[in-house]
């Protein structure tokens, strides 16, 4: 661009130049200095194309520095290609002479393996018939070894009968040896036995029906002696409040007899004081004071003694 600009300077100055050598009018002068003002415009876009292409053209020596870098890489690397097809041709070959040999190997493996076929057709032909034989040999055995359990079975439950046999004869309390059928015999037995206890039962229905009777028979009794009990504790408690009027009767009279004693002793010139006496000791001393006063009186003859007597004897 400075070179553009330097090269405009040098052309209008020589411009100059050569119009002030040669003598123009003002019209002319007018007409050039359009015209140079046109040129100078038409160098200016000149200029600005003239830089648009330089750049351009920069910019494709570098796009061509790039291209043939990246040419140069691919060429390398094309060439790497041919190396390697080459490698894989070769290991082509070498893969295809293995499938050739192992397609001969697995034509002798098939040949090996229909021969094998045939054998083990051949042997499962056989294990099956040897199958069909052990399963009938099983299905025998089987067969025998339940007979045997049946055999053993049935004489644990002849063995069992007869135990059972025996144990009913004994409970029943009746001989079945040398019998042809015990177990009628039983059964008669136990018919028998049930009868029996059928007549049993009605004579305990008929003792239960007494038993009922007695009980309340008891329950009218029990009744009758509570009523009796209710009226002698009635009488009990009467005979107590005649013996409390008893009681109090001959407490009265006890206390009048020792008024008298006491008077009377006093009348015979004995000084008395309060006969202190328990109740029930009174009676007793009452007849001992009475025969010593009997006796006094006859041994002194007083005659004080037969006026007091009357009173001892009220």
């Amino acid at each position: 661009m400075f070179m553009g600009c330097d090269y405009m300077l040098s052309s209008q100055e020589s411009c100059d130049n050569f119009l002030s050598d040669i003598p123009v009018t003002r019209e002319q002068i007018n007409h050039y200095r359009a015209a140079a003002e046109t040129a100078q415009s038409e160098l200016a876009a000149l200029s600005v194309k003239y830089d648009c292409a330089h750049s351009e053209l920069l910019e494709l020596r570098s796009r061509m520095i790039s291209k043939e870098t990246s040419f140069k890489e691919l060429k390398s690397e094309a060439e790497n290609y041919k190396e390697n097809n080459a490698r894989q041709a070769s290991l082509l070959l070498s893969l295809q002479t293995r499938v050739w040999e192992t397609e001969e190997e697995l034509s002798v493996l098939v040949a090996s393996k229909k021969q094998a076929e045939l054998t083990a057709q051949a042997a499962l032909k056989e294990n099956w018939e040897l199958k069909e034989k052990l399963r009938e040999q099983n299905s025998r055995l089987q067969y025998l070894s339940e007979c045997e359990e049946s055999k053993t079975e049935c004489y644990k439950m002849s063995r069992k009968y007869e135990e059972l046999l025996t144990q009913l004869s004994e409970f029943l309390d009746t001989d079945i040896k040398g019998k042809e059928k015990p177990e009628e015999h039983l059964m008669s037995k136990a018919c028998e036995i049930s009868k029996e206890n059928l007549a049993l039962k009605a004579q305990v229905a008929a003792l239960q029906e007494d038993i009922n009777g007695h009980e309340m028979e008891s329950k009218a009794s029990r009744e009758t002696i509570m009523r009796l009990v209710s009226e002698v504790t009635k009488e009990q408690k009467k005979a107590a409040g005649y013996y409390e009027e008893m009681e109090k009767l001959s407490k009265a009279k006890y206390l009048k007899d020792e008024t008298e004693l006491k008077a009377c002793f006093e009348k015979k010139g004995f000084v008395v004081g309060r006969i202190n006496v328990k109740y029930h000791e009174g009676h007793k001393f009452y007849f001992l004071l009475k025969m010593f006063l009997n006796n006094l009186c006859k041994t002194s003859e007083d005659s004080n003694c037969s006026e007091s007597e009357p009173g001892l004897k009220a």
